[in-house]
């Protein structure tokens, strides 16, 4: 492979990270190898085991710095200006944009491979994060107790989570824009944003959506 031009330890973990994060995004944890993440970065395997013991060392390490990342938005929604309309779409347009240009958040929030326990609680410490950074900036910005603003975290970070798995199915950026405008509506107005019918019914088309 060549000699390896010494970085500082620091900025080659920074390196492995990025090379990693886009490996384990799109064939996620079982399908990547070890090997290809260090073809990726360009570097030996004993170099990546320099900096990471093992896959999951690394993939915990990957998953932490996700999550660094997104609570990062979530606190940057502060410093915003405007109604609350206002900052849920910018919060849900740049929510968006991460999930779909890194694939790994969406791949952290749908925890679909079972992987280990402390895997397991690490994405829920990723989820909790996020619940508490919400909770600071709804009493930033609302009168709510401590408790309600942390129930209220709560709940739209698994609303997060379910966010993602929709847009993981969304075929066209289309799409993508109808989920996240749906979506903003929803948490500004609630049901009042839409229109009730006169005869309340049950249509089959959505039924058999579930089924």
């Amino acid at each position: 492979m060549g000699s390896l031009s010494r970085l500082p330890r620091a900025q080659r973990r920074a390196q492995l990270l990025d090379a990693a994060i886009p490996q384990f995004a799109r064939d996620g944890y079982h399908r990547t190898s070890m090997e290809s993440i260090a073809k990726a970065a360009g570097v030996t395997k004993p170099v990546l085991y320099q900096h990471f013991s093992s896959k999951e060392a690394l993939y915990l390490e990957v998953i932490r710095t996700v999550g660094s990342t997104m609570a990062g938005e979530i606190d940057s929604l502060v410093r915003l200006e405007g109604d609350t309309s206002v900052r849920i779409a910018h919060a849900l347009r740049r929510f968006t944009e991460i999930l779909v240009s890194s694939g790994m958040s969406m791949r952290v929030l749908q925890t679909s491979e079972r992987i280990s326990d402390e895997v397991a609680a690490a994405v829920e410490e990723v989820l909790e994060r996020s619940a508490r950074s919400i909770a600071i900036v709804l009493q930033r910005s609302r009168d709510l107790t401590e408790r309600d603003a942390q129930v209220l975290g709560l709940v739209l970070a698994g609303m997060a989570r379910s966010f993602a798995d929709q847009l993981s199915r969304a075929e066209t950026t289309e799409d993508r824009s109808r989920i996240t405008g749906l979506l903003t509506t929803f948490i500004s107005n609630g049901l009042r944003s839409f229109p009730a019918l006169e005869s309340p019914q049950i249509r089959g088309t959505v039924t058999e959506s579930f089924v």
